[in-house]
């Protein structure tokens, strides 16, 4: 899908070395394209800048019922209305064709023992599936970034936004917030021309390249997080699909309330895990999340090599793998990480902010990242209304700040509990629980317009954060996870669990049911 992006628009043009703007946006992701999309609707003059150019490859590829319930908000306010098609999969299909996605019918978990075949048990314990929709055409959806963000990228010209992309940044100076003029200016080149930009307010939407906190020098929280692990993964095409290899195992599959592939597939195992999530252009994304504690990066192999022996400890996953070949970010390579954990408390000031993800980012584990994402420019937008009084929006800055160190907080909580047990399997369920619970009572909170003061995930309910903390203490002291543990835990949710999790008759698969 060409788009009009990159140096071929501005190359000549003189004009174009020096902007002035009301609020500059850092990074042209699917976040900064929307924050900025939504600025411009509330009336401030807003230029996104861009290091790279688009097409091109980005992780955060899972949305969730929350992610597409906030999106079809944002879309719906801020009068977006190409945006409305994506909030569902069978309107994605049928109304943006051209955008390749992943049909997402939930989560599912498969545990794996090293060296062993994996083989579902007659009593279900070493698999979950939580379903998050009725049908395909109420589904969630994976999408590929490439196509994703550069659709994004298409429509900030319609909403008077100006994308400058291939930016090289030479300095960045910040003036003391002043309630009028210019606080930042911007010095670089771009198409080796050089460029100046001024704005009155920045917002970092990079992710990891944390552009913002690197030039204000914000101290890091990474110490305050529970969870620690690092990442191997690629895009591949080649890769079968996890029910064709059940059926040829001779697993069961019958009592699966969807297809265990179409969802975002999780193989479990001792100090680490596995996601997969299937386009349908024959793509999908896959990696590794392991915990460097028990698994340290090996110095010897090279990303290729190590993605070979973890294949090879696994059986079934290296027959999953057998014909596949990795295709992005760049043919044939794996891209491995250091700790993917990052975390700046301070996530915004009277003339700045960052995005959720910027700020801070756990794991890939519970697919919370492009939700948190929708949630921070929700916010954003809110605080950006009351711009005009000067102690309302530096008021609602600081609470964005505040709301978002304590969401980050509280996903590590979540993630690392997890992490915790992913060697007991059926632990790990019951930690799960405790995320699962928390998205599905704030799905039913925000279509009944209750969920203005609760956070993402409910992060800021005190009530249902002691609730939850309670639950994981419970799960973290037993050694064995009985049917009266079950239901002890069961009982200490019960307030926010209408969905019926932790019912240990359905034999960890759950269908879907709407608040």
């Amino acid at each position: 899908m060409p788009l009009p992006t990159g140096c071929d628009r501005y190359r000549c043009d003189p004009i174009m070395s020096e902007h002035t703007c009301d609020v500059l946006v850092v990074g042209s992701g699917f976040g900064g394209s929307l924050m900025a999309m939504v600025l411009a609707k509330l009336g401030f003059r807003s230029l996104v800048v861009e290091r790279g150019n688009h097409p091109r490859f980005a992780l955060g590829e899972s949305s969730t019922p929350l992610a597409n319930l906030v999106l079809e908000q944002l879309a719906t306010t801020y009068d977006i209305p190409e945006l409305l098609p994506c909030c569902q999969y069978g309107t994605w299909k049928r109304d943006r064709p051209e955008l390749v996605c992943g049909l997402k019918r939930g989560f599912s978990y498969f545990e794996h023992q090293a060296h062993q075949p994996f083989r579902v048990l007659s009593d279900r314990s070493n698999q979950l599936l939580v379903a998050a929709s009725n049908s395909e055409e109420d589904a969630d959806t994976h999408w590929l970034r490439s196509d994703f963000d550069q659709y994004l990228v298409s429509l900030l010209p319609s909403r008077g936004v100006q994308l400058l992309d291939r930016v090289n940044v030479d300095s960045l100076e910040h003036i003391a917030p002043q309630y009028s003029g210019t606080c930042w200016t911007l010095r670089g080149t771009r198409c080796d021309e050089p460029l100046t930009l001024h704005a009155r307010f920045m917002i970092d939407a990079s992710g990891s390249d944390g552009f913002l906190a690197r030039h204000l020098a914000l101290p890091s929280s990474l110490g305050d997080l529970k969870t620690y692990s690092r990442g191997l993964f690629s895009h591949f095409h080649g890769v079968h699909s996890w029910q064709s290899i059940l059926a040829a195992g001779g697993n069961d599959t019958s009592d699966h309330t969807f297809p265990c592939n179409a969802a975002a597939l999780h193989h479990v195992f001792k100090g680490g895990w596995m996601y997969l999530l299937e386009f349908e252009n024959g793509v999908t994304s896959a990696g590794f999340s392991l915990d460097p504690r028990l698994h340290p990066q090996p110095s010897s192999m090279s990303p290729e090599e190590e993605w070979r022996q973890w294949l090879n400890r696994f059986p079934s996953i290296a027959e999953q793998f057998a014909d596949a070949e990795p295709i992005a970010p760049a043919p044939g390579n794996i891209v491995r990480t250091g700790r993917l954990q990052r975390f700046v408390s301070q996530a915004a000031d009277t003339d700045w902010a960052l995005l959720p993800t910027t700020a801070g980012i756990i794991d890939a584990l519970h697919s919370s990242g492009n939700a948190h994402t929708l949630y921070g420019i929700e916010r954003l937008g809110r605080a950006f209304s009351q711009y005009g009084n000067t102690l309302r929006f530096h008021a609602a800055l600081h609470e964005y700040a505040e709301t978002t160190a304590c969401e980050i907080k509280f996903i590590d909580e979540l993630v690392a509990g997890c992490y915790k047990h992913f060697e007991r399997f059926p632990k790990m369920v019951l930690a799960s629980m405790c995320y699962f619970v928390a998205a599905h009572s704030l799905e039913g909170l925000r279509r009944s317009g209750l969920a203005a003061d609760t956070g993402f995930l409910r992060a800021t309910d005190r009530a249902f954060r002691k609730r939850i903390r309670k639950a994981r203490f419970l799960i973290d002291q037993q050694e064995n996870t009985s049917r009266d543990v079950t239901a002890a835990v069961a009982t200490l949710l019960a307030p926010d669990n209408s969905a019926g999790f932790l019912n240990a008759d359905r034999r960890n698969n759950y269908p879907y049911q709407a608040e």
